[in-house]
């Protein structure tokens, strides 16, 4: 998912609406073996090429209830990449029980993302389905295949494990990531994504 959305997002000549619940620019859209590349980079790069970056943020309720949505830094941070990036947090931020909470990306209205995966840590996922990086030792993947990783592989480089509730230090390393599973739904034409830009 994350490599056809930086493939589209790459695309963009005159649009970018992003919907999130939860969204890390710092999220790597590509991984090894290709070069990285994270999401706040790309829009960055297609906002100075004259795109215009419309982003739609959950406003959480309480920054100390849900200290990972960070939604006020998140914003700033993608405001600060180019003026043609535009954030909205949405939601009172008084109502403790609600979220708004879908993901989708438009690009130039003819490519839609829309389903259950945020643009954000623990998201990740590839058709080998790994659950933690390449073994620090050996340098093969977790299926145990044949084929041998340089050793500064990493298909999940930094705090990619997502445990809102675990207790700072005490995650394992490597880290486990689960791959992710949810609905997700890509659609193409400027008549079916329409409803979606809207």
């Amino acid at each position: 998912y994350f490599g056809a959305v930086a493939a589209a997002i790459g695309s963009a000549r005159r649009q970018v609406f992003i919907a999130d619940w939860r969204l890390n620019p710092a999220i790597l859209l590509r991984r090894f073996p290709d070069s990285p590349l994270s999401l706040k980079e790309l829009l960055r790069e297609k906002a100075s090429e004259g795109v215009e970056v419309f982003v739609l943020l959950y406003r959480e309720a309480s920054e100390m209830l849900q200290k990972k949505h960070r939604s006020f830094a998140v914003a700033a941070e993608l405001e600060a990449l180019h003026p043609n990036v535009k954030v909205l947090r949405h939601g009172s931020g008084s109502q403790l029980f609600w979220s708004h909470h879908e993901k989708m990306v438009v690009v130039d209205q003819e490519f839609a993302f829309v389903g259950g995966m945020d643009l954000t840590e623990g998201r990740f996922d590839d058709l080998l389905h790994r659950v933690s990086d390449l073994h620090a030792t050996g340098g093969q993947d977790d299926l145990q295949s044949t084929t041998p990783w340089p050793s500064e592989a990493r298909f999940f480089p930094g705090d990619e494990y997502y445990q809102p509730n675990a207790p700072t230090g005490t995650l394992p390393t490597p880290r486990p990531s689960p791959p992710p599973r949810d609905g997700l739904l890509q659609r193409e034409g400027s008549e079916p994504t329409g409803d979606e830009s809207r």
